[in-house]
């Protein structure tokens, strides 16, 4: 398997381009505006959509991320929408998993091969051979990466030893003197999260499991009462967990002890989405909750929303089965606005800014705020937002921002 730069390709898929304009499936602005936002910018994925489409979109504070069914990625800026870089990894051949990106690094597995490109150019940092069939999207930390296997084990490697071998080109052919552990379970593992101290895992059959990250020895093991299918949430202390049977258990992320329990009723398909006190969870044909993270306790919930997908300092943002998007009072869940959206198939949970952020399957990708938010909201890291200049006044330094795309 190769990774190959679009540079060249995109002449070739432009062939492909389709005849409709992407201009014409944005919502209208005036209807933006009657519930308060705008069309902050939106661009074109690299993406053959006659035979292709786009599957997953994946974001942080920096970089919105598009990955289509036959392995194209394609980055954005997430203030302005320029397109950063497109690559191809893998083929038909191979499926990857959604992608995991650091503040320097975007990691994803496809096929036997895990890759690490720069995440603000594209570029091939460094690539692993594994040892077995992923199952989960990889995980990464400041010191190591890991991935699960179908054969239910969960590999860790070191980043700095990876990074070692890659500028002496022994990669991936000695990908094994990277390996720091292997912990083997019995079952497929589908969901790996890390805070650099514990690593916590999950088997399709239901069991948790939290590792030391650098010893691998099992700080805790625990059975929940039934299948695991869904990823598990976070925050940066709790673990939120969906089980088959419609429960959802809180947990401490280090000491794996339990908080609460939480009974939907139905299963929970979507994976619980964290914003500072509170955990937003759409049991299936339930509507949407917002429990309390510390102890479960219910807040609010919305029967006619059923995919959070935003949150700002008074506002949630939700889909409902008709491809609405929502407008909720952030306090009490009541519906105050809506609009069509049902041409946006591909929703992204933004855990970390205020961003809507949506694509279409063919390559359209959007992103939509709150009118005077010209700079986002950093829910969980707002250290990361940009400083800004002492002399100028509010309004001018709001105004700097790079004009949105209008076409590519």
């Amino acid at each position: 398997m190769t990774i190959r730069p679009l540079a060249c390709a995109l002449a070739v898929l432009a062939g492909f381009a389709p005849a409709l304009s992407f201009a014409q499936e944005l919502p209208d602005t005036r209807d933006l505006e009657r519930i308060g936002l705008v069309n902050g910018w939106w661009a074109r994925a690299v993406v053959d959509s006659k035979q292709d489409e786009l599957e997953h979109i994946r974001s942080d504070e920096q970089v919105v991320l598009v990955q289509s069914r036959q392995g194209l990625f394609t980055a954005f800026r997430a203030d302005s929408g320029r397109i950063l870089w497109s690559v191809l990894l893998g083929g038909p051949k191979h499926r990857s998993f959604p992608a995991v990106m650091n503040e320097t690094e975007v990691v994803v597995a496809v096929g036997l091969n895990m890759f690490s490109l720069n995440k603000s150019t594209g570029e091939t940092m460094w690539e692993l051979r594994l040892p077995g069939h992923p199952s989960c999207t990889p995980e990464i930390d400041s010191n190591q990466v890991y991935v699960g296997t179908t054969d239910g084990s969960v590999y860790a490697y070191s980043l700095r030893t990876i990074r070692e071998l890659f500028s002496k080109r022994k990669l991936p052919a000695y990908t094994h003197m990277a390996q720091v552990w292997r912990y083997k379970t019995p079952e497929a593992i589908n969901a790996i999260v890390s805070n650099g101290t514990v690593v916590d895992f999950t088997s399709s059959r239901g069991t948790l499991y939290g590792v030391d990250a650098r010893e691998r020895s099992l700080r805790y093991q625990i059975e929940t009462t039934g299948t695991i299918r869904t990823p598990m949430g976070r925050n940066q202390n709790a673990l939120f967990i969906p089980t088959s049977d419609g429960r959802m258990t809180g947990l401490s992320l280090d000491s794996g002890r339990v908080r609460w329990e939480f009974t939907a009723g139905t299963e929970v398909l979507l994976r619980p989405r964290a914003i500072g006190n509170s955990v937003y969870v759409s049991p299936t044909r339930a509507g949407l909750f917002c429990l309390e993270s510390e102890s479960g306790a219910e807040i609010w919930r919305q029967r006619a929303a059923t995919e959070f997908t935003a949150a700002s300092d008074d506002r949630v943002y939700a889909f409902d089965t008709a491809g609405k998007l929502l407008v909720l009072e952030l306090a009490t869940g009541r519906v105050t606005g809506s609009i069509p959206m049902r041409q946006f198939e591909i929703h992204y949970g933004n855990e970390l800014t205020d961003r809507i952020l949506v694509a279409t399957t063919e390559g359209l990708v959007a992103s939509f705020h709150e009118q005077g938010r010209t700079l986002p909201v950093f829910h969980r890291n707002p250290d990361r937002r940009p400083l800004l200049p002492d002399m100028a006044p509010d309004e001018a330094a709001e105004g700097t921002a790079e004009p949105a795309p209008q076409t590519n």
